[in-house]
């Protein structure tokens, strides 16, 4: 029970102080302001599902926006609650598949790579509570679907340092990061990439992450 109205507070706190703006959509996220936007509006449908029973249909028409229908899904099955076509979630402290309690200032950073954005930031561990987390990265993948920008996965600490440590060596090599094509590119220059890809540069298939 602790956990629950300790889970309840910090919502409602958050949601408080970053309550959505409509005019941010999921169809062009070419900012941080925007993807942090984006976020927020996603994590208020999301804890918006406490406030009342609703059927599949609703819950489905309030999520839809901002997640693809597998992470959609995979947060039904960890937070719903209810039966005979009336449900809702409940939460607590570690509640999964919840956007993270992004700072959605300079400690967030939103990486944009073609068709997939990334977000992540460090959380550092708590002084007041050091039992209750380690020091860690928290993240999301945004996927571009047909729709629009989509929230398409959960990003785990090792994966994003594995990410952090593929850029560093990118920054020494030349070799760029192409999440969306699950390669990595070799470009001789930074200039006029699209030219250097398809004439002079040579690709090494190498899978990363599927989404």
């Amino acid at each position: 029970m602790r956990k629950v109205a300790t889970f309840f507070i910090v919502c409602f706190l958050f949601v408080f102080i970053v309550s959505p703006r409509p005019s941010i959509g999921a169809e062009k996220l070419s900012s941080k302001e925007e993807v942090m936007q984006f976020l927020k509006n996603a994590f208020y449908a999301q804890t918006s599902l406490t406030e009342k029973k609703r059927s599949l249909q609703e819950i489905h028409a309030v999520l839809a926006p901002y997640f693809t229908g597998k992470y959609e899904n995979l947060f039904l099955q960890k937070n719903l609650v209810g039966h005979s076509n009336q449900y809702q979630t409940y939460g607590s402290d570690f509640a999964p598949y919840y956007i993270p309690f992004f700072d959605f200032a300079d400690k967030t950073t939103v990486d944009f790579e073609g068709k997939v954005i990334y977000v992540y930031e460090l959380f550092e561990q708590d002084e007041e509570n050091p039992t209750a987390y380690e020091r860690h990265y928290e993240g999301l993948l945004l996927r571009k679907e047909k729709d629009g920008w989509k929230v398409s996965k959960l990003w785990k600490d090792n994966e994003i340092r594995a990410y952090l440590n593929q850029k560093k060596t990118s920054d020494r090599t030349g070799i760029y990061w192409a999440s969306y094509v699950s390669t990595l590119v070799f470009y001789p220059d930074k200039t006029n990439m699209a030219r250097n890809y398809s004439k002079e540069g040579k690709a090494e298939e190498k899978s990363f992450f599927y989404f």
